[in-house]
């Protein structure tokens, strides 16, 4: 379950990321076959989920892993995703 304090809106969490550097970011499918794109930052502990703009404090769920990884390279200027499948 995902806390709702870790989902974060894109303009944050994007000023975040250039701010404290991705130590880590994530692609992880859940139950519903959908994917969610969070990061890890080097100044903190929690990873951070991508919000959604209507919900802010539910993740942003994407269909495809390939649209999930494309999101996060734009945002986040991140090459390597660490990819976690059930």
């Amino acid at each position: 379950m995902i806390k709702t304090e870790h989902c974060v809106q894109e303009d944050a969490l994007v000023l975040a990321a250039k701010a404290a550097r991705v130590e880590e970011a994530r692609i992880t499918q859940q139950e519903d076959g959908l994917f969610v794109l969070s990061v890890k930052l080097k100044t903190k502990r929690e990873r951070f989920y991508l919000a959604t703009r209507r919900e802010p404090d539910q993740p942003r769920k994407f269909k495809r892993i390939d649209v999930a990884a494309t999101i996060g390279t734009k945002l986040f200027k991140v090459k390597r995703f660490t990819v976690v499948m059930l």
